[in-house]
């Protein structure tokens, strides 16, 4: 039997437009204006109900996309840069992205 992991929802506020982006089930979020407006839409960018028609289409993947694999479970801002390889990743990241260099 295979056991399945849950998740707690995604909940974030997107500083640049003061909207509030909430996933309300899996891979479906819901995101509100300032002015109380709201909008349902799936985390690829498709618009489902609601009187807010447009959202930011990174803030609906990062809120109800797929979680990320575990590797890549860390902010950008830290992200480990090898300068002596051609694609900037260390070692034992190239082979997670299944990345081969030479290949761009």
């Amino acid at each position: 039997m295979t056991e399945v992991k849950k998740r707690a929802l995604r909940k974030y506020y997107y500083v640049a437009f003061k909207q509030m982006y909430e996933e309300i089930a899996e891979g479906i979020v819901k995101v509100t204006n300032p002015d109380g407006r709201t909008g349902v839409f799936q985390w690829n960018g498709k618009y489902l109900e609601g009187d807010l028609t447009q959202a930011n289409l990174h803030m609906l993947v990062w809120t109800g996309g797929p979680p990320l694999p575990e590797a890549f479970s860390y902010h950008w801002i830290e992200t480990p840069i090898d300068v002596n390889r051609k694609s900037g990743w260390p070692a034992p990241y190239e082979t997670i992205v299944d990345y081969q260099i030479g290949q761009w």
